[in-house]
Order: C-alpha cells, then sequence, then structure tokens
C-alpha cells in the first residue's frame, strides 16, 4: 500500500532538515561543531532537534510520546556526521511508512513553562510536523553560531516554510 500524501510531504520535509545538517556537517563540522559559547555548542542544539525525531519514532508506535523521556546521545552533540546520519534514518523512517505502524491518536506529553508534564492528544502526522518544525527554528541559532565563527550557511538555513514565502511574496 503507498503512503498517503501527508506521508509522503513529511518524508519530503524531514528529508529537507537532513539535507541542512549535511549542510552543517560541511560548512561547519569538527571544532567549530563542537566549540563552546554563551549560547551552547552548535552540536548541542543539532542533538536537541535529532533526539526529537528519535523519540518520536522509537515511542510512537506505542501510543504515547513523551519528549521529555529522550535519550541525551553525546555522539550526536560530538560529530556532525553522525548527527546528519541520524536526521537521514529519521527521515527515511518517516518515509517507509513509520507514521502509518503507530496508532491513530497518540497522547503526546511534554514539561511546559510552569508545570510538570502535559498529556494531550495528537496524531502521528502532526507530531511529524511538530518535530520537523521544532528542528528548523532550532537550526536557526547554530546558523548564528556559525556566523559568529566566520561560517555563512544558505539564507533559507533555520528559516519556516511560511517566512520563505513571506520573503518571495
Amino acid at each position: 500500500m503507498n503512503p498517503p500524501p501527508s506521508h509522503l510531504a513529511l518524508s519530503r520535509a524531514a528529508r529537507a532538515v537532513a539535507q541542512d545538517l549535511r549542510v552543517l556537517e560541511t560548512l561547519c563540522g569538527g571544532d567549530a561543531y563542537r566549540a563552546e559559547c554563551a549560547e551552547g555548542r552548535i552540536g548541542a542544539h543539532i542533538r536537541h532537534v535529532v533526539e526529537f525525531f528519535r523519540c518520536f519514532l522509537q515511542q510512537g508506535p506505542s501510543g504515547r510520546v513523551d519528549y521529555d523521556a529522550r535519550a541525551r546521545d553525546q555522539a550526536l552533540e560530538g560529530c556532525a556526521t553522525t548527527a546528519a546520519r541520524a536526521m537521514e534514518e529519521a527521515a527515511e523512517r518517516i518515509g517507509a511508512g513509520a507514521l502509518a505502524a503507530m496508532p491513530a491518536t497518540l497522547v503526546m506529553v511534554e514539561s511546559l513553562p510552569g508545570t510538570g508534564p502535559v498529556e494531550t492528544p495528537s496524531t502521528p502526522e502532526r507530531e511529524a510536523a511538530f518535530c520537523i518544525s521544532h528542528a528548523i527554528h532550532h537550526l536557526a541559532l547554530p546558523k548564528t553560531l556559525a556566523r559568529r565563527r566566520g561560517v555563512t550557511l544558505p539564507d533559507a538555513f533555520g528559516v519556516a516554510a511560511s517566512t520563505l514565502r513571506a520573503r518571495a511574496a
């Protein structure tokens, strides 16, 4: 059975995030990826992004996704190639039917400011879209950190698709 159009669109969007991580790896791998500054390390921000995808894909089949209960994989933080590969694997899984293998309704758990964990109903498609949007917005800070190190990333890196469309209009 072919995946629904929404799953294909989500897979393409996740692949675009993976491509951005490959660009980051090429332009900002090695010491710049691991370098410490006041706003953190590029690698730490990328680890955070990839871990949300991993958490969603690992826990989704259970019907409950708890983003607070994600692994903190230091290998993703220390190596841009490892992080890019992990993001490519996540995109592949989304394209290969991982969303269809999840219950139609999920319980999403995440701590919000001023609260303990909050549970809300969701769907696999909504959580995949959340992970993609979360990733794009989180790439904005590594873009700034790279710029401080003299590395210029593409203009569209870390910018939401709606913002790109608004700029083009």
